[in-house]
């Protein structure tokens, strides 16, 4: 579990990355999940700055919620792809 995490001995160094690349993998994954977590966050605020205007600009604020909606569902499906899945071609 500590090493999922890198809590001994983090970063690695590319020489790891590279004997062991599902360490890469999991990093990244991490910081994918991380960055559609601030993407959600974002449209949620831009959904409110949006909310009051009534010139037509509440698209906007659809748009990236709609933008982080896709995203979760994309992360969610990815992750099924990379642990549940595992075929040549995933």
């Amino acid at each position: 579990m500590g090493k999922f995490f890198c809590l001994d001995g983090c970063p690695p160094n590319l020489e790891e990355y590279r004997s062991d690349p599902r360490v890469l993998l999991q990093h990244l994954w991490v910081l994918s999940l991380l960055l559609v977590i601030l993407m959600i966050i974002f449209s949620i605020w831009v959904a409110i700055m949006y909310s009051d205007e009534t010139d037509g600009n509440q698209g906007k604020g659809f748009a990236a919620v709609w933008a982080a909606l896709m995203s979760t569902v994309l992360a969610i499906y990815t992750y099924k792809v990379l642990s549940v899945w595992r075929l040549v071609m995933a």
